[in-house]
């Protein structure tokens, strides 16, 4: 090679070598953007994997210390869920309680007796044999008392020596006549139970037991609770004669029709024929009176030895005796406006 080609071939050598570097340099400047798209995709796994940490952390710090402002919309959502979940959940417990509590007022008020309107005539009947009582002095001296109670019980006075006043009481234990009704008749009604004492006469005082809701009777205690000690209506019955009279015209005895009636017959329903709508009046009148309440009569003897040999004995009626049947047992019909 001669020395004039020697710069020419340096000249070439530099050249190739610049060419090289050149594209070295390029290659080596795009590493860098490739890296840095390479973090650039990257950032979003950082990302996620930030707010992962982030997210629970301060979600799970919620509940037990505080949460940083980076957590609130997450627990915000969650506990605001869970809050009104649990609020309508106690709305819910709240209505149906209320709708119970409605529902089961309604259903007592319907059970009440006073509660609805009731139809009159009111018909009541003894409902056990302890509804039909008489009490009578056995032993005036010891002050003894004795009692007829159940299927059959005497009215008047006793047949012994003494001839004591009985004090018969027939308790109705459901009268459906609402408190403050305007009583518009009142029937007593009974069946006769023997058609051998059934034409004795007698003297009775009918009176009604004082009470809003008459207690029941126990046969079997002769110290309290007996008909004789029971308090009484002002408004009564006095002086009811009843004797048997089936001879008697219009022309000679003003009450002839009733004592016509009082010749009684152990198959035929016998009605008082005093109207007992005074008596009834004053019981439904009183505060705590109530339809469905206890009622109790009394039929006691008023006649005295002065009015002679004719009044001492007494007559029996049908009590509770469920053998006939029903409508055997006395029975009270109350006619009423409300």
């Amino acid at each position: 090679m001669t020395t004039r080609a020697l710069p020419a071939l340096a000249l070439l050598v530099l050249l190739l070598f610049a060419v090289a570097g050149g594209c070295s340099e390029e290659e080596s400047s795009q590493a860098p953007d490739a890296g840095a798209i390479a973090e650039d995709a990257s950032l979003p796994g950082g990302d996620a994997s930030a707010s992962g940490p982030d997210a629970a952390g301060p979600a799970h710090a919620d509940v037990g210390e505080g949460t940083p402002d980076s957590s609130v919309p997450g627990a915000d959502a969650g506990g605001a869920a869970a809050e009104d979940a649990s609020a309508d959940g106690r709305d819910a417990s709240a209505a149906g309680e209320d709708a119970a509590g409605v529902v089961g007022a309604d259903a007592a008020a319907v059970t009440e007796p006073d509660a609805g309107p009731l139809a009159s005539p009111a018909v009541a009947r003894l409902g056990s044999p302890e509804d039909a009582v008489a009490s009578y002095l056995m032993d005036a001296a010891h002050s003894e008392w004795n009692m007829f109670f159940g299927a059959h019980v005497p009215v008047g006075r006793h047949f012994d020596g003494a001839h004591v006043s009985y004090h018969t009481a027939l308790r109705f234990p459901a009268v459906m006549v609402p408190r403050g009704a305007t009583i518009t008749s009142a029937k007593l009604s009974f069946f006769p139970h023997s058609a051998v004492d059934g034409s004795n006469n007698l003297w009775l005082n009918l009176y009604a037991e004082k009470v809003g809701n008459s207690s029941a009777f126990d046969p079997l205690s002769y110290q309290s609770g007996r008909p004789d000690q029971r308090a009484k209506t002002v408004a009564h019955v006095d002086h009811w004669l009843v004797r048997c009279n089936s001879g008697c015209t219009d022309l000679t005895e003003w009450d002839c029709l009733q004592r016509k009636l009082d010749c009684w017959d152990p198959a035929v329903s016998f009605t008082c024929p005093k109207d007992l709508k005074a008596l009834v009046q004053e019981v439904v009148d009183l505060s705590d009176w109530s339809a469905g309440n206890a009622m109790t009569l009394f039929l006691v003897n008023a006649a005295t030895d002065q009015d002679g040999a004719n009044y001492r004995d007494h007559r029996t009626i049908v009590g509770y005796d469920p053998t006939p049947g029903a409508s055997q047992p006395p029975q009270l019909v109350v006619e009423f406006a409300p």
